[in-house]
């Protein structure tokens, strides 16, 4: 049943790209009752996972957002909400898409693993640097309490990487407590100050 589910979502997305708006509905109802019955609930939750991007792929983002909350695994429905939002920003859907990234936040707060939360939090923030709000991806990125000199050059390395210096430049201070982060946010600088990378050598 979960290989099944995953060809009729592929299908469905087939249908909806080529237009055919209903059929795509059609299969997408038939494989979300075929989720239902998959007995192992590692892979129902993946299965549902990929129904909710593959809708959220196809725009139709109401139906992707109650697949959604079938997922059971708070870190699994964290990352899904984050595919949501990001495809949601990238159709314009600004406000919807920071709704999402709300929802997510919110979710993410309530697991109990620290280190669960952070990690949780992290993909949040580099999805939120993904999809233009860099300021958002800050102070997500400020909630982070353990393993911040993993999880923060990460969320940096995605805001350098969109070119948002000005944001970039606030996670700085929470790096330079730890030699690894600071090592890896000197990396980060070097590539986006090319032009001053001897002045950043010699402060290294």
């Amino acid at each position: 049943k979960w290989q099944r589910t995953l060809s009729m979502g592929v299908i469905a997305a087939a249908q909806a790209e080529a237009g055919l708006v209903q059929e795509s509905k059609d299969n997408f109802i038939e494989a979300m009752d075929f989720i239902q019955e998959i007995k192992e609930n590692s892979r129902r939750e993946s299965a549902l996972q990929y129904m909710a991007s593959t809708q959220a792929r196809v725009k139709d983002f109401t139906a992707a957002l109650e697949t959604v909350q079938m997922i059971e695994d708070e870190w699994l429905r964290v990352e899904t909400l984050g595919i949501i939002a990001l495809e949601e920003a990238d159709s314009g859907e600004k406000d919807h898409a920071q709704a999402t990234f709300s929802s997510a936040y919110e979710i993410a707060q309530s697991i109990s693993d620290e280190r669960q939360r952070a990690t949780a939090l992290r993909r949040i923030a580099v999805a939120q640097a993904q999809a233009g709000f860099s300021e958002q991806a800050v102070r997500t990125a400020e909630a982070i309490l353990v393993n911040r000199n993993e999880l923060i050059p990460e969320i940096a390395t995605s805001l350098a990487a969109f070119g948002y210096k000005d944001h970039f430049k606030k996670l700085l201070i929470s790096c330079a407590y730890h030699r690894d982060a600071a090592y890896k946010m000197c990396g980060l600088l070097a590539r986006m100050y090319s032009d001053q990378v001897d002045v950043l050598a010699k402060q290294v």
